[in-house]
């Protein structure tokens, strides 16, 4: 309660069917397919959109609250921006959208982070996503971290790992929720680096 809502991706008309009105809207993949995964464009949220997006979403946000910034993704990027928008800044990150997320938020100050929906996993290998998604499908793979075992990909195997590296390098205080291969692997890194107590987590575990 009082937070900011932050939407990425699916997760956009997901919560908007749901009567929940994200502040942010944020995205940064150029592919047609994002664009048609946004249909419940809403004029109260603020789209902060990559400059990288898909031609066909600026139509579609005509008019709404929009503000860009530039992903940097490779040296065809970083020369792309040198020359039409000389003297700006780049955003790096992981290599999902939801990572990509976590930087942009982090530019505009925000510190604390409540994640839904940021597992890396698969509920089985025909459930996929919470929602409808046309992206590709992956290869599925199974992963086990500490004893329990995870449907994933090899690409969210490595986003998984990316959160990490942003754990390690950012002072965010993030929190997942749900169960998945994240949340497993985040809980293994901050027991294992005495983040938090170990007895006390499992106390709290087994409450639960």
């Amino acid at each position: 309660e009082g937070a900011d809502v932050i939407s990425v991706s699916g997760a956009h008309d997901f919560l908007l069917q749901n009567g929940i009105v994200p502040d942010y809207h944020i995205d940064c993949d150029p592919r047609v397919h994002k664009v048609e995964m946004l249909k419940l464009v809403n004029r109260t949220v603020k789209y902060r959109m990559a400059t990288c997006c898909h031609q066909s979403l600026w139509e579609k946000l005509a008019g709404h609250d929009v503000e860009l910034w530039h992903l940097h993704n490779d040296p065809h990027t970083e020369d792309w921006v040198r020359k039409h928008d000389q003297g700006a800044n780049m955003l790096g990150g992981g290599s999902t959208a939801g990572m990509r997320v976590l930087e942009v938020a982090s530019m505009l100050g925000y510190r604390r982070f409540e994640i839904h929906g940021m597992d890396c996993s698969y509920e089985t290998e025909e459930v996929r996503h919470a929602g409808p998604h046309t992206g590709r499908k992956q290869n599925v793979v199974e992963v086990q971290c500490d004893g329990k075992w995870h449907k994933s990909s090899p690409q969210m195997v490595e986003a998984a790992k990316e959160v990490i590296t942003f754990i390690q390098n950012y002072d965010c205080e993030l929190t997942f929720h749900g169960h998945g291969l994240t949340q497993s692997m985040v809980k293994h890194f901050l027991l294992r680096f005495r983040v938090i107590d170990p007895f006390t987590y499992y106390r709290k575990e087994k409450a639960a």
